[in-house]
Parts: C-alpha cells; structure tokens; sequence
C-alpha cells in the first residue's frame, strides 16, 4: 500500500520546482493581488463596523 502524496509535497516536487523563476513571479503576483485585495476588504469591515 502506497500513502497518499500530500498537496505540500507535490508542489515542493512539481514544476515550480525545476524553474524558480516561474515560482518566484508566481509568489509575486500573489503577493499583488493580496496587497490589492487587502485595502478593499478593510474598508469593508470598516462600514459593516460603523
């Protein structure tokens, strides 16, 4: 019996893997789109609080 190969592991061992650059632009554009999103949900939270 095999175990399962965790979502961890396949990405540590996947594509990302053997081109870091892909996953370094990969983890900017999350970082962007983390930074763009973040102003709009505190301003959300700021009305529903108010």
């Amino acid at each position: 019996m095999t175990a399962r190969t965790s979502a961890i592991h396949r990405l540590a061992n996947g594509p990302f893997s053997r081109n870091p650059a892909a996953s370094i632009a990969l983890i900017l554009v999350l970082f962007g789109l983390a930074g763009a999103i973040a102003p709009t949900c505190y301003a959300v939270a700021a009305q529903l609080s108010a």
